[in-house]
């Protein structure tokens, strides 16, 4: 598994599927706008070579303290988020704070 920093930017990158496949990280996955920066997000790219030698499971271990917030977005259902905020509950990660986005009237 490969932690990245995501990359915050003004404008987003252009990308063609078809022609640019060896920038798929750097322009993809990487990429947010600068709005985002206070998230100071990091994300993690499972590759197949990483899932087969996890017995073809998609689900990793991880130390429990990396984990400090969960962000839900605006469209988040309250069955989802019930979820996740019991699967934490119920393991190591009693710490870990849970915020809702919403968004205002002007779409913002």
């Amino acid at each position: 598994m490969i932690p990245l920093d995501v990359n915050y930017v003004d404008n987003m990158p252009e990308y063609n599927h078809f022609k640019d496949r060896k920038f798929l990280v750097e322009k993809i996955i990487q990429p947010k706008y600068k709005i985002w920066k206070n998230e100071e997000e990091v994300r993690c790219i499972k590759i197949s070579r990483d899932i087969q030698g996890n017995n073809n499971s998609q689900a990793f271990k991880f130390n429990p303290k990396a984990l400090k917030k969960v962000i839900f977005g605006c469209k988040s259902s309250n069955n989802m988020i019930k979820k996740y905020k019991s699967l934490c509950k119920n393991s190591d990660l009693e710490h870990v704070i849970f915020t809702k986005m919403f968004q205002k009237n002007d779409g913002s």
